[in-house]
């Protein structure tokens, strides 16, 4: 597979994580933390030297909810310092994404832990936010809750 490949299937396992391999550059799993389990996917881009983690919302924003969840995204985007939320404005896809570029040297546990701890994290952390946006809470009420 590759050095970064490796990396993330060490670091996933040492973290009693069971990988799929979705592909040659797609691993994922499944988080089940709280009354909203996602999906982790994360891209392993050898020849780039990146590894990109999503957390996926798992089942999109609706149609009529994505303008009140885009104004809600960027009220969270603003103020995060690793990693960033996009919404598909044309299918609701979801996810909260953290990279790393590596260069030339290998995607050690050192580098791998926060990679993907603020990634979960943060995820976590506003998936009540996200959850009452598309259940018809407006986004500033939703923010608020959380800046709480």
């Amino acid at each position: 597979m590759g050095r970064l490949h490796d990396g993330v299937i060490a670091y996933l396992h040492s973290q009693e994580t069971e990988p799929r391999y979705d592909g040659d550059d797609l691993v994922s799993f499944s988080v089940d933390a709280g009354p909203t389990p996602w999906r982790v996917h994360v891209w392993v881009r050898e020849k780039a030297e990146q590894v990109l983690v999503h957390s996926v919302y798992p089942d999109g924003v609706p149609a009529d909810r994505r303008s009140e969840m885009a104004m809600f995204l960027t009220r969270v985007n603003y103020g995060l310092k690793m990693g960033n939320f996009e919404m598909d404005l044309d299918d609701g896809e979801l996810r909260f994404k953290t990279s790393i570029d590596v260069g030339a040297e290998p995607l050690s546990p050192a580098l791998a832990r926060p990679l993907f701890m603020s990634n979960l994290t943060t995820f976590s952390l506003y998936l009540d936010g996200i959850t009452a946006v598309i259940q018809g809470e407006d986004f500033e009420t939703a923010y608020a809750a959380i800046d709480d």
